[in-house]
């Protein structure tokens, strides 16, 4: 069962660029996606995280989210 733990969004120029920190069983993964119309293209993924912090972290790291990027309500 996947749970989504933390959700981020970027505007970006025709859509919008989502990271994401979700477990799924006990492993923590994080992605960046691109949101194209009704459809998700993945830009970067990483699993294996040792705390939700770490995870974030690597995701603010991430050119398509940085600083722009705001929790998703």
């Amino acid at each position: 069962m996947e749970n989504n733990l933390i959700v981020l969004e970027a505007p970006a120029l025709g859509g919008n660029y989502i990271g994401r920190v979700y477990s799924l069983g006990s492993v923590l993964r994080a992605e960046v996606l691109r949101e194209r119309g009704s459809h998700l293209d993945v830009v970067a993924k990483r699993s294996r995280f040792p705390t939700v912090d770490a995870a974030y972290a690597w995701l603010r790291e991430q050119p398509e989210l940085g600083h722009n990027a705001r929790l998703a309500a």
